[in-house]
């Protein structure tokens, strides 16, 4: 018999719960994504600790289309630790309230898995961009996205601009090229970017980018000179 993992969004949120049961520790059972707008689904993992003294099998169970699950190869053994991963794909707009139930080999009791949110809108690549443990091969969409940096006032592009880009626990630096302009690869994401150029005043903001949604113009302020200089004085 198999065990188990779980699945969720790209910009998901899980609530980091804790689970003792029978000296098996479970870590991340409860799963709150929130109001999320162009959903698609993503990866995620519950880490399981065997604290006994023999190997525990996390068991197969028949579930909802809305979820696939990969699990620890082999069991894990005493004193080791083992993911299950998970991919929850809901059907339709609207709230969601789900519990399911996880079984492994060191006790009779389950352990509930809780999914609760609210689907404003699913991305029009979501189809295309979800990953799956049935198809492993499928190809990701990819794209170039672009992050121009101007003067807010002037509309003048910021060469050699610092723009720092993070997705989840992914984080990239770069600057801008002589156009103010950023040319980069990317599959469908939410990222977090900061822009900062010298004698302008930094910004940060949040950005989803897919196909066509792939441009992205940040405008900076300049600085008053008398606040520039004090910077630069000793």
């Amino acid at each position: 018999m198999k065990r188990i993992l779980f699945f969720l969004i790209a910009f998901s949120f899980g609530l980091k719960a804790q689970l003792n049961q029978q000296a098996l520790v479970f870590v991340n059972t409860e799963f709150n994504f929130g109001k999320v707008e162009n959903w698609i689904s993503k990866i995620d993992t519950i880490q399981i600790t065997n604290n006994t003294a023999k190997k525990v099998f996390i068991l197969k169970q028949h579930y909802s289309a809305e979820f696939e699950f990969r699990y620890p190869t082999g069991g894990i053994e005493a004193g080791q630790t083992g993911f299950v991963e998970i991919i929850f794909t809901p059907k339709k707009v609207g709230k969601f309230k789900r519990s399911i139930a996880l079984y492994h080999t060191a006790s009779f009791d389950s352990v509930p898995l809780k999914f609760t949110g609210e689907v404003l809108s699913f991305d029009p690549y979501a189809h295309l961009d979800c990953p799956s443990f049935a198809n492993p091969q499928q190809k990701r969409t990819e794209f170039n996205l672009e992050i121009l940096v101007i003067d807010s006032i002037t509309k003048k592009p910021l060469a050699n601009s610092l723009l720092e880009l993070s997705r989840g626990e992914m984080y990239m630096q770069y600057k801008t090229d002589a156009n103010g302009m950023l040319t980069l690869k990317s599959n469908i994401a939410l990222y977090y970017v900061y822009a900062e150029h010298e004698g302008y005043n930094s910004k940060e903001l949040t950005k989803y980018f897919n196909p066509d949604r792939r441009k992205l113009i940040v405008p900076l302020l300049a600085k008053p000179h008398a606040e520039v200089a004090e910077e630069v004085v000793p």
